[in-house]
């Protein structure tokens, strides 16, 4: 969808998500489970700072060297429309 230009946006694109890269990850998950002081306890891995779902988008786009249509539409996933929750 990003690659054609037609990434589907909800909302504004503006809500933010975490990441992190996998190497990352895997080294946090590896730590976790061969440090003693590790054990019970619970770890969030991401980034220093989550990004906004636009960001992302665009992030993507560049890498892809596709162009997202211009201005931001809200879609609508087909089970959702005429909802009322919306």
């Amino acid at each position: 969808m990003i690659k054609n230009g037609k990434p589907i946006i909800l909302g504004k694109g503006a809500n933010l998500r975490s990441m992190s890269y996998v190497d990352n990850t895997v080294q946090g998950l590896l730590l976790a489970a061969t440090i003693e002081k590790a054990a019970g306890r619970t770890y969030w891995i991401t980034d220093r700072r989550p990004y906004s779902f636009i960001e992302i988008i665009e992030t993507v786009a560049r890498f892809c060297r596709s162009r997202c249509a211009q201005g931001i539409y809200p879609a609508w996933p087909r089970t959702w429309q005429g909802s009322s929750t919306r």
